[in-house]
């Protein structure tokens, strides 16, 4: 059977990074903004090929398609819908005249969601004879919202990689009835919504095969990404990462520096990114990681993120040698208040030491000659305007090589939820003041390589 796979367009005047926050999306204002390369698309596709389907994609998103412009590519012009002149040449991949196409499978995440059903709702108006089926990590807990408002008939819950064969199956077949021995799905049944929820939360992560990146326009990629490890043991309580993957499982070490290496050699990126939330949460098994790197001789140059308390010095210089350029800290807030109240603090950890070890790692970065990014969330409940003062002057003053500041946003599946998503204990700041002290974070990073030691010291601490 034939599957396309979709990653459908971006709501007017944004771009749509469907990988972003753990699965549950992220929107850009600013149309042909940065591009996130698809894993969990490529992860789908290349497990329903492992079971014996033929794949195509669609990224829309990377090709910068309108909702009307991806509808008249994949129905053809002579469908109406948007006519293409330079297109009229192009086949259609979802019409009746191409009965090898099985099904269509749509990407979708919360922060996307709305122009994500727009899209499936117009290409189930044009060809309702076409099974649609959602996925995404984010449908876990998005799926009600996802069927109720699109036609598509069925939403594959938490990782789809694992389940979409057996639901792939049970579509292409028109057997639907068999959806009700499948666990993990939520599907229409006359006109009633059925969840069935997920049997286990994880899946074998070594048992998963590369992501099928040849399906997608990956010159369009500036980079490419791989997972080493998913989910944490954390309990922040605003993280969207840890609703959508629970927690913390790894692949073996190897394996990944085979993905690396094999990414290397097939598609000539010159960056690759870890999609790990917490990268080096296991310190042991990074380390093994980095010799692994070192062994496998993947020369392109990597970066990953993690928790401050997962890095120290040592871990970064081994890091730095396996080929990482670029390690990215969650700091989030400096107040006392909010690091306990969210959670964010680890047993035994005091908001001073927290501190005292984000400064530490980003001056240790600047010796090592490693690109540090600072995250910080803006926004959160409880957060007053002195607290925001305190993170900016914190910021100044360690004056990390790059400052990313984004608002914080509920998600549901979190702690918070979307029902917290008021911010309380303070009068909201006006829009113009949040602005000003965000873009005042951002400047407040500092660029400037660290001065190169002399060769002689240089040869001597090696």
């Amino acid at each position: 059977m034939t599957i396309l796979l979709v990653n459908p367009p971006s709501a007017p005047g944004t771009t749509a990074n469907r990988e972003g926050a753990g699965g549950q999306g992220v929107e850009t204002p600013g149309a042909g903004g940065f591009v996130y390369p698809p894993q969990t698309l490529a992860y789908v596709a290349a497990s329903l090929r492992q079971a014996g389907h033929d794949v195509a994609a669609l990224d829309a998103v990377a090709e910068e398609w309108t909702i009307e412009e991806a509808l008249a590519r994949l129905l053809g012009p002579a469908s109406g819908v948007f006519p293409l002149e330079s297109e009229e040449a192009l086949p259609p991949l979802v019409s009746p005249s191409h009965p090898s196409l099985s099904a269509v499978g749509v990407v979708v995440s919360v922060a996307t969601l709305g122009a994500d059903l727009d899209f499936v709702n117009g290409l189930a108006q044009a060809r309702p004879e076409m099974p649609i089926f959602l996925f995404g990590h984010a449908v876990g807990d998005a799926w009600w919202w996802a069927l109720e408002g699109s036609a598509a008939r069925i939403a594959v819950l938490g990782e789809p990689e694992f389940s979409a064969p057996a639901v792939v199956e049970a579509l292409a077949s028109g057997q639907l009835e068999a959806l009700a021995t499948l666990d993990g799905v939520a599907y229409r049944d006359n006109g009633e919504v059925v969840r069935r929820p997920r049997a286990s939360q994880a899946g074998d992560l070594d048992a998963l095969p590369y992501p099928a990146w040849d399906v997608l326009p990956v010159d369009r990629y500036p980079f490419l990404t791989l997972s080493g490890s998913r989910g944490c043991d954390h309990a922040c309580a605003y993280c969207p990462y840890v609703a959508a993957q629970g927690p913390f499982r790894s692949r073996s070490p190897g394996l990944v520096a085979a993905e690396a290496r094999w990414l290397q050699r097939t598609f000539g990126k010159t960056r690759l990114i870890f999609r790990d939330l917490a990268f080096a949460a296991d310190r042991e098994r990074t380390v093994e990681l980095c010799k692994a790197l070192r062994k496998a001789r993947v020369r392109v140059p990597w970066e990953c993120e993690s928790r401050p308390e997962d890095f120290d010095s040592d871990l970064l210089y081994r890091m730095r040698r396996a080929g990482c350029q670029t390690v990215k800290l969650g700091l989030e807030t400096v107040d006392d208040m909010l690091l306990w109240g969210l959670n964010r603090l680890l047993p035994g950890w005091t908001a001073s030491r927290y501190r005292a070890h984000v400064a530490e790692l980003v001056a240790t970065s600047r010796r090592l000659g490693l690109n540090c990014r600072v995250f910080v969330m803006t926004g959160l409940p409880g957060e007053t305007q002195a607290a925001l003062e305190a993170t900016l002057a914190f910021l100044q003053a360690i004056r990390p090589p790059a400052v990313s500041v984004k608002r914080y946003r509920p998600y549901p599946g979190t702690q918070l939820g979307e029902e917290a998503g008021v911010v309380v204990g303070y009068p909201l700041l006006s829009e113009a003041e949040m602005v000003r002290i965000e873009e005042t974070m951002r400047a407040a990073a500092d660029p400037r390589p660290p001065p190169r030691r002399s060769l002689l010291r240089r040869v001597l601490r090696r």
